[in-house]
């Protein structure tokens, strides 16, 4: 499966001392410490706390007042913890995990005083806009005597489902829950990765029996949370054998039940398992099963709908199915509720619980990038190979060496010409270069202004007459015959240290722009702004579908939108990928593919219009750029190991070698000609290389 990432922890530590807080910061990074008046003392926060659990329970389509709440309770709770050092160890943190592409993981450890039972999850930063847990993973820490390392799974890493719903309690959603978890689940169950079993009762017996039986890695468990009148403690409903009717559970008594063996998650989606009524923080089931053992846990603080709950366990397990960190499947998850349940606060609801110090849960041996997840039949192996591998020998064409250019600095972008005579180079620096290709000296050197070094990306229209280069900036537009500038488009404030990208439509009408804060549409005649497109977050790689009536955009989140380019700009559909993608790209010449990679080291083919991944090639390094050949025969990627590769994508193998280049830094982009028979390469150490692509060898 997957690599998981080491996530960045910024660690808060929350105590209630008397009628004041402390929040102790710690990273590895920087400390502090703040101290503030006690949250749950104020009257307003007490008011704002009833009416938002009321109002996220209501309903999935919420109205606008709602929100206010939220984000006012939000913003209480972050002033309770940041002042302006601690704001300062978080933006500085926020600005190292994304130097190091990681993700930043925010883990609170609430003591006492009530602070634990606060939905910390809508955690509002006001000036930044947005709710933590959006932004960054968010877990909840306990102090344990002891906690438990990744678990070493030999596959199929077994998961085991229980649904308990009492006659005399509100019925669920649970034959649609069922098969939304086995169509998550269905591809890895079928090459035998994962393997799913359901407890064939609903009884407390019946889940010991079959937690003996199975030994299961995950617990999912559907249905009904509760509270003891009598012990203050909360409850899980099961179902009495003898009535039919609720048999209620103490969260003490339940614990017992999953500790030891090598159960390693509990999924509890039931409305109040997150409940602690009393003030020992153990008192929830969640709390009281992580005490127990079981290094990581997943409640639900308040009651949430069956839609919510489906949207949830759709996301969080197809995270997990690529050997996801569960806290970026939980980060992931919320996302996706919140995508997909417009003006629902739902997604604030799941609360997840790790072992302090726990990283990864798991440690599964076998990768899934081995594994073909192709919905289609495949051609039947034959004894001793791999499933779900065909091997077919792909072929590739052998590259050779045309020119190679020198710069003094990094090459952030290249781009052909329409009819492939010129390249144009963008380096570090206040200009770019126009380059013949047969000969190898620059034709044209076009000036970018001051305070633009470094274009980000470099593009000539596919009708050959515009060109257009995109720097932290500002966006600039020449002619491509004359070399006048025809346009200089300023994005204000907006300015982009890492990548700036730019793709022009295939009429060669429109430039499409995404950087640091969003993404837009401009009129390429003159650079006049058509539309901004909705994103919230920062938009890494996007390109135009060959018939221009979608754009894909990717994001830091892993979220690759296809936006309806039919007059709306709206998202038209919604993909996940299992890292945020620095790279996107639709197949040519038919675009029913798109193309993605990034930090998890693989390059994924997912088929349109409902997004099914159908090949994943595995690469030892992350990938920073990808491109498919015209007549979409042909993969290149480049990488942070400084190669270059070109695979064949008529064949479904995907352990096959591919042609491989070195340069002596890390690829920044690849590009083919239009015609299909260059291909070019820039990377950080200033070079570009261009090589023809000469007659088909067999790949050995």
């Amino acid at each position: 499966m997957g690599e998981v990432h080491e996530a960045l922890d910024f660690n808060i530590a929350l105590h209630a001392v008397g009628k004041a807080q402390m929040a102790h910061m710690k990273t590895t990074i920087g400390s502090c410490r703040v101290e503030k008046p006690l949250l749950t003392a104020q009257p307003r926060a007490n008011t704002l706390l009833e009416r938002v659990a009321e109002s996220v329970t209501l309903s999935t389509d919420l109205p606008g007042p709602a929100t206010a709440l939220v984000r006012e309770l939000g913003t209480l709770m972050f002033h309770s913890l940041f002042d302006e050092t601690a704001r300062a160890l978080l933006l500085r943190c926020r600005s190292q995990a994304q130097h190091d592409r990681r993700t930043l993981r925010i883990s609170l450890n609430a003591h006492s005083g009530g602070l634990d039972r606060l939905p910390w999850e809508f955690l509002y930063d006001a000036v930044a806009g947005e709710h933590l847990a959006m932004d960054h993973a968010f877990v909840r820490e306990l102090d344990l005597p002891t906690t438990r390392g990744p678990l070493p799974v030999e596959t199929p890493l077994r998961v085991l489902g229980m649904v308990a719903r009492p006659s005399d309690l509100e019925g669920l959603s649970v034959e649609q829950e069922r098969s939304e978890l086995h169509r998550s689940l269905r591809d890895l169950m079928r090459v035998g990765v994962v393997e799913l079993a359901w407890v064939p009762g609903q009884s407390w017996r019946d889940l010991r029996e079959a937690l003996r039986r199975v030994r299961p890695h995950v617990l999912h468990f559907i249905g009904h949370g509760g509270l003891d009148p009598l012990t203050g403690n909360a409850t899980l409903a099961f179902t009495d054998p003898s009535t039919g009717e609720r048999h209620e559970m103490s969260a003490p008594d339940v614990s017992p039940l999953m500790s030891g063996g090598t159960l390693r998650l509990v999924v509890l989606n039931a409305c109040g398992t997150d409940y602690a009524p009393v003030a020992d923080p153990y008192s929830s089931p969640a709390a009281s099963i992580l005490r127990k053992g079981v290094p990581a846990v997943a409640a639900m603080q308040f009651p949430i709908s069956d839609r919510a709950a489906l949207e949830f366990s759709r996301e969080f397990y197809a995270c997990l199915a690529q050997n996801d960190a569960v806290h970026v499947g939980v980060q992931k998850a919320r996302l996706a509720m919140r995508t997909e349940l417009k003006g629902s606060l739902e997604w604030g609801t799941p609360v997840l619980y790790l072992g302090s110090g726990i990283e990864r849960i798991f440690d599964v041996h076998t990768p899934l990038a081995t594994v073909s997840t192709t919905p289609t039949a495949q051609p039947r192996p034959s004894p001793g190979d791999c499933p779900g591998v065909c091997l077919e020998r792909p072929s590739v064409p052998r590259l050779c060496l045309v020119q190679e250019l020198e710069y003094r600095s990094a090459v952030h972008s290249i781009s052909f010409s329409p009819g492939g005579e010129f390249c144009a180079v963008g380096p570090e620096g206040d200009n770019v270069q126009i380059v013949d290709v047969e000969k190898g000296r620059t034709v044209h050197n076009l000036h970018l202004g001051l305070f633009n070094h470094g274009p980000r990306t470099v593009r000539f229209s596919p009708d050959g007459t515009l060109f257009a280069a995109a720097t932290r900036h500002r966006m600039l537009i020449w002619q491509t015959a004359t070399g006048k500038r025809i346009a200089a488009v300023g994005f204000g404030r907006e300015l982009v240290t890492g990548p700036r990208r730019l793709c022009f439509s295939p009429d060669s009408t429109r430039i499409a722009t995404a950087g640091w804060t969003g993404a837009a549409i401009w009129r390429a005649e003159d650079g006049r702004i058509l539309h901004r497109l909705p994103v919230h977050h920062t938009v890494t790689a996007l390109d135009f579908s060959p018939d221009g009536t979608h754009l894909v955009t990717a994001d830091t989140q892993g979220r690759l939108l296809l936006w309806d380019t039919h007059g709306r700009y709206t998202p038209d559909r919604t993909f996940t990928h299992a890292e945020a993608p620095r790279a996107v790209t639709f197949s040519r010449p038919d675009g029913r593919h798109l193309v993605t990679a990034g930090t998890d080291q693989v390059a994924c083919l997912w088929e349109l219009p409902h997004g099914t991944p159908v090949r994943r090639i595995p690469h030892r390094s992350a990938l920073n750029t990808i491109a498919v050949s015209p007549d979409g025969r042909l993969l290149a990627t480049g990488g942070d190991d400084d190669k270059v590769c070109l695979w064949s994508l008529q064949s479904r193998r995907v352990n096959g070698r591919p042609r491989v280049e070195h340069h002596r830094g890390a690829v920044t982009e690849v590009a083919f000609s239009d015609d299909g028979r260059l291909l070019a390469a820039a990377a950080t150490d200033g070079h570009v290389k261009i090589w023809r692509l000469e007659e088909e060898q067999q790949d050995d």
